[in-house]
């Protein structure tokens, strides 16, 4: 019972922090009742954060389905979300998010993937590092870096090396080499 009120106050703006830390020592048993608090627009975003601090792979398929019509600050807490848990389930999802038009969901997409370390996903962040937006550059730099290191480092060495190559984006590969 106190779980299902600490899940209806995440959306609100003066007990959303309290439950969800209150949520997060709760743990696993809170996982069923923030899956449904994906659903409810105003909580989404919370119950995603929070299902990713827990850290319960359960969670996994419920927040890949959530994606669907969600808004951008939902996808981009579920993509943090799915990068804390580090489940491969998620790479598919994940690798679809590449092409979202919200930079920052592109971004946490990057750094979900890259926490994960999803093979599959080294050509599509590889092309946006070297191709990309440059807000996106950053981002993909860095999770190619942590994807596939041996592949990335030569030409990253070469890319910093570069003369055209932006101060912030030497720095990233300078960092992750």
């Amino acid at each position: 019972q106190a779980t299902r009120v600490l899940v209806e106050w995440l959306g609100a703006a003066d007990t959303g922090d309290a439950s969800a830390e209150a949520l997060i020592r709760v743990g696993a048993p809170a996982v069923p009742h923030l899956i449904r608090a994906l659903g409810t627009p105003v909580a989404a975003p919370a119950a995603a954060r929070t299902l990713g601090a827990i850290g319960d792979a359960r969670a996994t398929p419920a927040l890949v389905r959530a994606l669907q019509g969600a808004p951008p600050l939902t996808r981009t807490a579920i993509a943090q979300a799915l990068g804390r848990l580090r489940d491969e389930r998620a790479g598919a999802a994940l690798l679809a998010l590449l092409e979202d038009p919200a930079p920052a969901v592109v971004a946490a997409a990057l750094d979900a993937l890259g926490a994960i370390g999803h093979a599959d996903s080294v050509a599509s962040i590889r092309a946006l590092a070297l191709r990309g937006p440059s807000e996106q550059r950053a981002s993909a730099l860095s999770a190619w870096l942590r994807v596939a290191p041996a592949e990335a480092a030569p030409e990253l060495v070469a890319l910093a090396r570069a003369d055209d190559t932006p101060a912030l984006l030497r720095r990233v590969i300078l960092d992750g080499v």
